[in-house]
């Protein structure tokens, strides 16, 4: 019987689980997806970015994070993914969402950033992709759901 670890069922299953959270209404006809990755930790860097990397419909526009060496990593492997066209480096995530060519983010930070950092992208228009856990608390997710729901 051919076993399978736990890290490579991971990186087989990773195109298939983080990019179709994107709202499909999204991707209209002949248009790409722009995703802006707010955290380029491990998670990020090995497993959302690939998968966002390698759907037809999707470009990786931007790169955000704290750490100033995974941000200019993470900016180095989309630049050369896409052959030299430019990936936009920030590290405040309110200036990537206050990006309008931006149709959506992948949130990969600590989780306690999560529902702050979701709430401030839905307010900017922006369609959200979480890790997990989503919220701390139940408190939070009634908070995200509300505003998911207003906006």
């Amino acid at each position: 019987m051919n076993r399978i670890s736990r890290r490579g069922f991971l990186k087989r299953t990773g195109l298939a689980l983080a990019a179709p959270f994107i709202l499909p209404r999204l991707a209209r006809a002949g248009n790409r997806v722009t995703v802006g990755m707010i955290g380029m930790g491990r998670q990020a860097y090995n497993v959302n970015l690939p998968a966002f990397l390698h759907q037809d419909d999707v470009q990786v526009v931007a790169v955000c994070d704290v750490d100033s060496w995974r941000l200019e990593q993470a900016r180095k492997r989309v630049k050369s993914y896409y052959a030299g066209k430019g990936c936009a480096a920030y590290r405040d995530f309110r200036e990537l969402l206050a990006r309008p060519d931006i149709d959506a983010v992948m949130i990969s930070t600590p989780d306690h950033w999560h529902v702050p950092m979701a709430i401030a992208a839905v307010k900017a228009g922006k369609d959200v992709s979480l890790e997990k856990p989503i919220t701390m608390c139940v408190s939070e997710g009634r908070l995200l759901a509300d505003t998911v729901a207003q906006y």
